[in-house]
């Protein structure tokens, strides 16, 4: 499946399984992003940033994300 990240420089789409987790999420983002490493990307559900993730073992079904769910990133 595929989610979308939206970032100040652009927008991005990774690619992951159900099963996969949110840590594996970041570890294909960070690249895209240039960022240093995963867990310098801090991930939100809303624009405003105050819907934090942090469930970084959780897996992507158990976050409730779909097929083409937009996350926002910072």
């Amino acid at each position: 499946m595929i989610i979308r990240v939206r970032a100040p420089d652009g927008m991005y789409r990774v690619e992951v399984g159900l099963t996969d987790t949110l840590a594996t999420l970041l570890q294909k983002l960070a690249p895209l992003m240039k960022a240093p490493a995963a867990d310098a990307i801090m991930l939100t559900r809303d624009v405003g940033g105050t819907k934090l993730i942090a469930e970084f073992e959780s897996s992507i079904a158990s976050l409730g994300l779909k097929h083409g769910d937009m996350l926002f990133a910072s």
